[in-house]
């Protein structure tokens, strides 16, 4: 991300300074000074401060925060049952980040969407029940037995073998009627 605003330098902070002191023998301002080192002692500091305040910025925001991950996952509901001790702070963030772009469906987009928020990247297979006179033979179907009502969906991962932590957030949001099967596979078409 870029920074939102342009960074005060130490010698800016250091230069300021010494124009703001009066003239005369008492204030020397030539280098190796002791007026001059106390002057470049303090506003070091200042420099300091500044990036820590455009550091802010950047922490602040969900997508790229380190320091407020506790606050953020507060203010979304999180951590949830999904988040364990071996979560990464990427898998934290991009939880944050799918929580707060999500706007709920039930429609393939937004599965893919939801994941790729996450930081997954899937594909999803959709099966339904046997409808006679809508399927023909050779057709994908699910074999649900006596469920002809509820309908089934693979979803795989192509890119993040961590599908326990897919699987465990989307167990809320798959409906009741719907039965979820997860997978990683890398080379799945």
């Amino acid at each position: 991300m870029s920074n939102l605003i342009t960074r005060t330098q130490a010698a800016d902070y250091i230069n300021a300074a010494k124009n703001l002191l009066p003239n005369g023998d008492a204030w020397n301002k030539n280098p190796g000074s002791n007026m001059s080192k106390f002057v470049e002692g303090l506003n070091q500091e200042k420099q300091r401060f500044d990036d820590a305040a455009c550091d802010l910025l950047v922490d602040l925001f969900p997508a790229t925060t380190t320091n407020f991950i506790d606050v953020w996952e507060t203010a979304v509901g999180l951590p949830s049952k999904c988040v364990t001790a071996d979560s990464s702070d990427d898998e934290r963030r991009g939880q944050i980040v799918a929580r707060l772009t999500m706007t709920g469906s039930i429609s393939k987009d937004f599965y893919v969407n939801h994941a790729r928020a996450m930081g997954f990247t899937i594909k999803v297979v959709e099966y339904g029940g046997i409808v006679p006179g809508v399927y023909r033979f050779g057709d994908d179907v699910g074999t649900m037995d006596d469920e002809s009502q509820v309908y089934a969906v693979t979803f795989v991962s192509t890119d993040n073998p961590n599908i326990a932590f897919l699987e465990c957030e989307f167990s809320d949001l798959v409906p009741a009627m719907c039965k979820a099967y997860f997978y990683y596979n890398p080379n799945f078409a």
